[in-house]
């Protein structure tokens, strides 16, 4: 079992890296736009690597509040 402390660090985490691939998405779209397809590739790059990290954030705080 996770520690208080940890949890809210690791729900803390989930939640910044929602929010930074929200902001993330908003670029990619306004990219798509503007047809710059070389920074849109980029920018993509970057909101699956956080959506990968993001999921892992949320599994550990899921996890966290199953008995073991």
């Amino acid at each position: 079992m996770m520690s208080q402390e940890h949890r809210n660090r690791a729900e803390t985490n989930a939640l910044l890296l929602d929010q930074a691939w929200l902001l993330l998405e908003r670029a990619f779209l306004q990219l798509i736009t503007l047809a710059d397809t070389q920074r849109a590739r980029r920018i993509n790059q970057i909101i699956t690597s956080i959506n990968t990290e993001r999921q892992r954030w949320s599994k550990a705080t899921d996890n966290s509040t199953s008995p073991t």
